[in-house]
């Protein structure tokens, strides 16, 4: 005998249908550009940092964003002052994922998944025959070398200019599927390093990783989440776990499953959304969890 379906039980299959693709990202640190110190990217050194020898501000928090409140906005410019022992192109404008010192750079940030595919939004606007590039890079420290292998690699061109955010979906070259990596590096660039002239721009948010391994975090039962006031004035509302886990990022997404805004580990229980009214649905990781709860704005 087939049972009907009751209405909760519809409402957490139409949840996975459209929404089931969510827990198979993984987050980049700071892949939406939220944040930011100053004209610095949290995460993300840049060509910002050689404003010190006198040289133009190349990158920009852009309130342009695909979701959440800004992009990260990166233009070609010439680069008049060169520190010693670095290579930078004569224009340039560029970031990437690590740490960057005076006197060192570290690219990449700890990873340790199998992913297929690597994701973000774009708009670009070309100058000169110029294109914007991304490069991915999966490796693995080689403690009998001591050189890092790379796994797994991807890179692209945006040749033509684009002015709708559009989303670019790259496909990992897979090299060695036998190991796990255990850093992602990821490097962006609004032209390629024989640019002659200025004025390529490049608007890029939202990336992530997709694909293989990722996934690997439990969809946990909405019960556990304490969500009210549900309906919610303006998005005001109150998030408590019942488990005792702590809440490591809350998104809210639209009825399409588009990211309109992100808080990492909010230090409150209270959150003020700024939600204009309709349907949405909250997404929130806990260490190795996810719990989806549908929350209604009046």
């Amino acid at each position: 005998m087939v049972l009907a379906p009751t209405m909760k039980t519809l409402f957490t299959l139409c949840v996975m249908t459209l929404f089931g693709a969510l827990h198979l990202h993984a987050q980049v640190p700071n892949g939406s550009f939220e944040n930011w110190t100053g004209y610095h990217i949290d995460n993300w050194p840049s060509t910002n940092a050689l404003i010190i020898f006198g040289n133009p501000q190349t990158l920009y928090k852009s309130s342009d964003a695909h979701s959440g409140s800004f992009a990260c906005e990166v233009n070609t410019l010439k680069i008049k002052a060169k520190p010693n022992g670095f290579f930078v192109p004569d224009y340039s404008g560029s970031l990437f994922v690590g740490n960057q010192t005076q006197t060192q750079s570290v690219p990449g940030f700890p990873f340790s998944e199998k992913p297929t595919q690597f994701r973000f939004w774009y708009k670009t606007n070309g100058r000169n025959n110029d294109s914007a590039n991304v490069l991915v890079a999966l490796t693995k420290y080689n403690t009998s070398t001591n050189l890092r292998d790379t796994l797994a690699y991807a890179y692209t061109y945006l040749l033509d200019s684009v002015g709708i955010y559009t989303e670019k979906i790259m496909n990992l070259n897979i090299y060695d599927s036998t190991r796990t990596p255990d850093t992602a590096v990821i490097f962006i660039s609004a032209a390629t390093i024989y640019a002659t002239k200025e004025g390529s721009r490049l608007l890029i948010d939202d990336l992530s990783f997709a694909g293989g391994t990722l996934g690997l975090k439990s969809i946990e039962d909405a019960s556990t989440l304490n969500l009210f006031p549900n309906p919610s004035a303006k998005g005001i509302i109150s998030l408590q776990l019942k488990n005792g886990k702590e809440i490591e990022c809350v998104r809210v997404l639209n009825i399409q499953g588009m990211e309109i805004k992100r808080l990492n580990h909010p230090k409150s229980d209270f959150i003020d959304l700024q939600l204009p009214t309709g349907i949405f649905l909250l997404e929130v990781t806990a260490q190795e969890s996810i719990i989806l709860k549908r929350l209604i704005v009046q």
